[in-house]
């Protein structure tokens, strides 16, 4: 297989970073360049498609890039520079311009206004299309072999003849495979070893797991042990716990849980950081004097937890059905509040987040030019996205870091074509 010979840029991976380096190189040279993805599934923006279950969450509302930059557990200080040059504020107008309207929700994720990620990858696919991107699937990148001439071969899907090409932009994803590996290797790079990096808390407690379904909207989860916590929508499902605050979580102890096979303590306060042991004890000493007779179990005296969550932590503290209110002792009122904001779980271990599965480790980025995505050590190859050693934490971050890599990646090579 030869291309012709104009200048010859593959990038290897249909996803959110693959298509935005493809479509910014489109976009500066003028349909100059032969630009071509190969995806080695059947599928192209397959994470796109599924994240933010279906609807796509873009970027992040956080302007302050200091803010922004502390949602990056892995990448937090290397991202400084490629931030600054494209943001989440270019993220979203490049969106616009592209025909997609975006709205922001009250805990600052973006997303379409349509709800549905097909909008996103309908404006991806087209701005390739309109920029002579060709775009290839079930091709399966096997090997690169650096040529003498500067450019390289590429051997895809076992075919012994190889595809010569000038540039090449890896963004593959999560190297979590084994043939990613081989392929980094095949460059002579080194990565950091991937760990997952979303992911949510197995927990034995039958009576939790009952609850399966329901969720708080303001949870403080603390695993002290670790020294990291998180506040956020948390959600019990019939293995554990979930929702944005575990993930958020997971995120920032990746490696760390990891090294202990996710064996550990973690602390709730169901309620959130705002709700004191001072401020519970006058709640429940106004019900015991204005609403003495009535039952304890029967109602949940505050609107932050739902009635079944209540009466679960009522039977924990060994609050009998039918106790009223006015019969509570002193020994039980301190149980029910501490199981209210710091009742104890133990971690056993996790259950991996499948539609929005993120790993940590990747090409070591002290081997990565991030003013340019360009190798230190091989010229003319290039690499956005999570196949670097960069990850966020959920709510826009991973998908910002794809958008950013993949457009200063994709400016760099068209610099290099035009040039």
């Amino acid at each position: 297989m030869v291309l012709d010979q104009v200048p010859r840029v593959i990038i290897i991976g249909g996803g959110a970073a693959g298509f935005f380096g493809a479509i910014a190189c489109a976009e500066n040279t003028n349909g100059d360049v032969d630009i071509r993805i190969f995806e080695k599934s059947s599928k192209f923006l397959s994470k796109v498609k599924i994240s933010g279950g279906g609807r796509c969450n873009v970027t992040h509302d956080l302007v302050d890039s200091l803010s922004f930059l502390e949602n990056y557990p892995r990448g937090e200080r290397e991202l400084i520079g490629p931030l600054t040059r494209w943001s989440q504020e270019d993220t979203v107008w490049w969106f616009r311009e592209h025909g997609v309207d975006l709205k922001t929700e009250e805990d600052g994720r973006i997303f379409p206004v349509s709800d549905s990620s097909q909008t996103v990858i309908d404006s991806l696919t087209s701005a390739a299309r309109n920029g002579g991107v060709i775009t290839k699937e079930n091709f399966h990148v096997n090997q690169i072999i650096k040529s003498d001439d500067g450019g390289f071969h590429i051997y895809v899907n076992g075919e012994e003849k190889p595809i010569e090409v000038d540039f090449i932009l890896i963004a593959s994803g999560g190297i979590r495979s084994g043939s990613s590996r081989e392929l980094l290797h095949s460059v002579d790079h080194k990565y950091s070893y991937p760990v997952p990096s979303l992911f949510t808390f197995e927990i034995k407690d039958n009576e939790l797991n009952d609850l399966s379904g329901l969720s708080v909207d303001h949870a403080d989860v603390e695993v002290s042990s670790l020294g990291i916590k998180n506040s956020g929508p948390l959600l019990i499902t019939h293995w554990g716990l979930s929702g944005p605050v575990i993930l958020k979580l997971s995120a920032l102890g990746a490696r760390l849980m990891e090294k202990i096979n996710y064996q550990f303590t973690i602390r709730v306060n169901w309620l959130g950081d705002t709700w004191t042991n001072d401020r519970l004890r006058q709640v429940i000493d106004s019900r015991r004097d204005d609403r003495g007779s009535r039952i304890v179990e029967k109602k949940s005296p505050l609107k932050e937890m739902p009635n079944r969550l209540w009466k679960r932590i009522c039977r924990k503290t060994g609050i009998k059905n039918g106790l009223k209110w006015s019969e509570l002792t002193r020994d039980s009122i301190i149980k029910l509040i501490n199981h209210l904001i710091s009742e104890e779980f133990e971690v056993t271990g996790k259950s991996l987040n499948k539609e929005e599965f993120v790993t940590c480790g990747g090409v070591k980025l002290e081997d990565i030019d991030l003013r340019t995505m360009e190798s230190k050590i091989v010229k003319n190859l290039f690499f956005a996205g999570e196949v670097m050693d960069v990850d966020g934490i959920t709510g826009g971050f991973n998908f910002q870091s794809a958008w950013t890599t993949g457009r200063i990646a994709g400016e760099e090579i068209a610099r290099r074509c035009m040039t």
